[in-house]
């Protein structure tokens, strides 16, 4: 972490401490607003202080701005709140963050609410304050987003006479017809500790319509939507992807060397590609005579479908400006209204390839607005006009697990615990299958000699490893080549806890799990319900971190973009 971030980190804590040891809250100034940021690079810190110079000139509104690291995020929120210390505004704040501070009942959701509004509920993305909803109530507001992508080149499919990849069916033919002459069709992230594997995935299984929960509160992941979006991802990885634990990092600089087809990565890499980057500039050959070469020869999808989901999807992003439940209300709805107004250009501008706009009537000031580090140029100099279209409007169709359903919780816990990740790769090297044939129902005699019957039935997860038989919990995908359950009686070893009614596999008779009987291939989608149902029927204790804050985990793999340390996702959720 950066000595300066870490400074305002531990500043930040400190004044925190002092005022809990103090007892208790202390007078807010009618004049004056704290607010924290996830913004907090040394450079954008630099921005925002310029704009809120500017909000101060207008207004007479002192704001003390606080830089708080991503990865700490929940640590800081609890001992504030603990202490009465909350900042009146929390800025950069994702989905899952915002859901956190819902859940903790830490939210004023009644300004959020009078500022759109006031700005004219009109021109922000629809979508975008959907996913900032519940229960009729906007939660925060959203200010900008960053889309998970699908890019090709563009190059290879017309000399091929592909379409672009934008539906399942033909994303799988593409990588098939170009996984040849030392180039894969595809490179695609499967590495089990990696945060940027989930959001790939998800991106995939959105397209499918296959939800993480549904509206009844049951984990569909082993009906066939689910199934089939395993299957194919699995499949893409192991026959036409690079061979090996591909992440977030390999699979950049594979599709920058040349050496794939296709990629599943954030627009963050928009910059990058264009060689506006100095530490991650593209590698092919033809790269090397001009910078921009892969920019110009590549494709953006943004939506896909699979053959399940009734309509394109995406994954995305949407970051919020979010009002405490103690906040100065006056000087907070002043302060948002200003930063999604008057600053809005230069609130975006820090960023542009990540930061599309959820407000509309600024879309051509960002399509001009200078992206890159080491150098500088408008997005609109490099890709074409219906790329960074298609790019303006996509916060309109990003899609999320969990949180139209109101499970932000279940969201956190799968980011910080990465049971999908962990899946995909177990799929990949065969230890796992997208789905398992159905065993025979047993016989009413089997059924009655075992230990209870429907929802009081007990299961054993059985790892084989050459020869060696250990139980194993069923949250981790197990060591050896072959993962297998089997029922056992109340003397067998280790039994789970048994199966509620609220716990049933989702469209899935309880009876048809056999209490006896050979053993079989465990699938994805029952390792996944096993880990995951749990958190569906725990209700997460009040001030607790409920989350890993992992949405935006592709920033701590890249220097200079974001807040969290390096060295993989930070501790798991607390239930």
């Amino acid at each position: 972490m950066p000595q300066k971030v870490t400074a305002v980190l531990s500043a930040a804590l400190l004044a925190i401490t002092v005022a809990a040891c103090g007892g208790g809250t202390e007078e807010r100034s009618a004049d004056a607003i704290t607010v924290w940021t996830e913004e907090n690079l040394a450079d954008r810190m630099a921005v925002q202080q310029q704009i809120v110079a500017d909000f101060t000139k207008k207004t007479g509104i002192k704001v003390n701005l606080v830089g708080v690291a991503e990865d700490q995020f929940s640590q800081i929120v609890t001992s504030a709140a603990a202490a009465g210390k909350l900042p009146d505004v929390i800025g950069a704040l994702p989905l899952a963050a915002v859901r956190e501070l819902e859940a903790n009942d830490l939210l004023d959701t009644e300004t959020p609410g009078k500022i759109v509004d006031q700005l004219g509920r009109d021109t922000f993305s629809a979508r975008a304050l959907e996913l900032d909803s519940a229960s009729g109530k906007l939660l925060a507001v959203p200010s900008d987003g960053w889309a998970q992508l699908i890019l090709y080149r563009k190059d290879l499919f017309e000399k091929a006479g592909l379409e672009p990849p934008d539906t399942y069916e033909r994303l799988e033919a593409a990588a098939k017809k170009l996984n040849t002459g030392g180039v894969a069709g595809i490179t695609l992230a499967i590495a089990p500790k990696d945060s940027f594997t989930a959001q790939s995935f998800e991106h995939v299984a959105l397209a499918n319509g296959c939800q993480l929960v549904d509206n009844a509160g049951n984990v569909p992941l082993d009906q066939p939507p689910c199934v089939r979006a395993f299957d194919f991802y699995s499949r893409l990885a192991s026959q036409y992807s690079v061979k090996g634990k591909q992440d977030v990092d390999s699979t950049r600089a594979t599709y920058f060397s040349g050496k794939a087809a296709m990629t599943i990565w954030s627009s963050f890499i928009l910059d990058e590609m264009a060689g506006l980057r100095n530490d991650a500039l593209p590698s092919c050959p033809a790269c090397r005579q001009d910078k921009e070469w892969l920019a110009k020869n590549t494709g953006v999808v943004t939506a896909l479908k699979g053959p399940d989901g009734s309509e394109p999807a995406q994954y995305g992003e949407i970051v919020s400006w979010a009002v405490t439940r103690d906040a100065n209300t006056s000087g907070a709805q002043q302060f948002v209204s200003f930063m999604m107004n008057e600053g809005y250009e230069r609130w975006i501008g820090m960023a542009p390839e990540g930061k599309f706009p959820t407000r509309k009537g600024f879309e051509d000031k960002w399509t001009a607005l200078p992206a890159g580090v080491d150098s500088k140029k408008p997005l609109s100099e490099v890709y074409p006009a219906e790329i960074l279209d298609s790019l303006r409007k996509s916060p309109d169709t990003f899609a999320r697990w969990g949180i139209p359903q109101g499970q932000g919780k279940l969201v956190g816990a799968t980011m910080g615990e990465l049971p999908v990740p962990k899946a995909l790769s177990a799929i990949v090297d065969g230890s796992l299958t997208p789905q398992a044939p159905r065993p025979p129902r047993p016989s009413p005699t089997s059924r009655r000699s075992s230990v209870g019957s429907g929802n009081d039935h007990r299961r054993r997860w059985t790892t084989h490893t050459q020869g060696k038989d250990a139980s194993a919990t069923g949250g981790e995908s197990g060591a050896g080549p072959h993962l297998a359950h089997t029922a056992h009686h109340a003397g067998g070893r280790r039994r789970s806890p048994a199966v509620g009614d609220h716990a049933r596999l989702p469209g899935r008779p309880a009876d048809q799990h056999p209490q006896d009987g050979p053993v079989r291939q465990l699938h994805a989608g029952e390792l996944l319900l096993r880990h995951l149902r749990a958190r569906l029927l725990v209700r997460a204790p009040q001030h607790a971190p409920l989350h890993d804050r992992g949405d935006r985990a592709l920033d701590r793999h890249r220097p200079g973009r974001g807040a969290r340390a390096a060295g993989g996702p930070s501790r798991a959720a607390r239930w």
